[in-house]
């Protein structure tokens, strides 16, 4: 049985981290998210 070091547990959660928030920020095609898009359902409010 492998066990990992504390340093190897923190770089591979800092990896996965940096690969979500990669793939947040590559989710549109350039980066502009909702001022390119808009939002993604009708959004009023009745008064």
């Amino acid at each position: 049985m492998s066990v990992r070091r504390p340093a190897a547990a923190r770089l591979l959660a800092a990896l996965v981290l940096m690969g979500a928030l990669l793939g947040a920020l590559t989710g549109c095609e350039d980066g502009e998210g909702l001022r390119d898009e808009g939002p993604s359902t009708n959004v009023q409010q009745n008064r």
